[in-house]
């Protein structure tokens, strides 16, 4: 994907990155050129392109499919954070669903609230988002929103439960699958470092990585290759996700701004 590229852009890249040794300069060059960007337009179509994916049996088989953004919940029911990418594409799945097979089971619900009044057994909760990286949102919006339900004794099992992503890590389908979850994409990555170069050049790269961090970032506890180790190279509509290896976003001259 072609990188849009302006001057404040280009500008904060050589600020970013002119300091490096010609090594160091060369890998971020090398990742630079795989970084993944996508507008807000083609993010709906891929978006839809990951719903696409889901398995028909289950579409066929459930009762209803009830739509909620993949949010962690607090103890109300409610969503912890207010806006998330999973809100907007909720909102423009309510203008496009005659686009999307099975639109007639569909039952938009805002947070674990609305799934509670409405879920039934034989449905089927979709938790949607714009990129699943670590995995640790899913898990945490199933985990609290089944707990929710149970103070109702409405049992919500990872059987009766999917994901839908327009992209996604790898490990964050993995991980999720090790509690259960199903989740369905357009577009899956691994890890741009540790997957891509042959060993022993990919511990090389991280230790290099490393060491920018310490230049560029100064403190980043926790985000040492982005978020979870993710190793991602991803912005969404102008926003940097926080998996992407933190010189890229987490500085005054960030390159792809979060």
């Amino acid at each position: 994907m072609t990188i849009p590229v302006n001057k404040q852009r280009y500008d904060n890249f050589c600020r970013s990155f002119g300091q490096l040794n010609d090594m160091e300069f060369q890998l971020i060059m090398d990742l630079t050129r795989r970084f993944h960007c996508i507008s807000l337009i083609d993010l709906v179509e891929e978006f839809l392109t990951g719903y696409y994916c889901i398995s028909e049996t289950i579409l066929q088989n459930c009762n209803h499919l009830l739509i909620v953004p993949m949010k962690k919940m607090n103890t109300r029911g409610y969503c912890i954070k207010k806006q998330k990418s999973g809100d907007m594409l909720m909102a423009q799945m309510q203008q496009m669903d005659e686009v999307c097979y099975y639109n007639d089971k569909f039952v938009y619900c805002k947070n674990a609230r609305d799934v509670r009044k409405n879920y039934q057994q034989g449905d089927v909760v979709c938790f949607i988002d714009d990129f699943v990286g670590t995995g640790k949102t899913y898990y945490d919006a199933f985990r609290t929103t089944s707990n929710y339900l149970a103070t109702r004794n409405k049992v919500l099992r990872p059987s009766d439960v999917i994901g839908v992503s327009a992209w996604a890590m790898n490990q964050g389908i993995i991980a999720s699958q090790t509690h259960g979850l199903r989740l369905f994409c357009y577009r899956v990555y691994t890890k741009e470092i540790t997957d891509y170069y042959p060993s022993p050049l990919n511990i090389a790269h991280k230790i290099r990585m490393y060491n920018m961090e310490k230049v560029i970032c100064g403190k980043i506890s926790g985000l040492h290759l982005g978020y979870g180790h993710c190793e991602a190279l991803v912005s969404i509509a102008g926003r940097c996700a926080n998996n992407t290896f933190p010189v890229y976003w987490k500085t005054n001259n960030a390159t792809f701004p979060r």
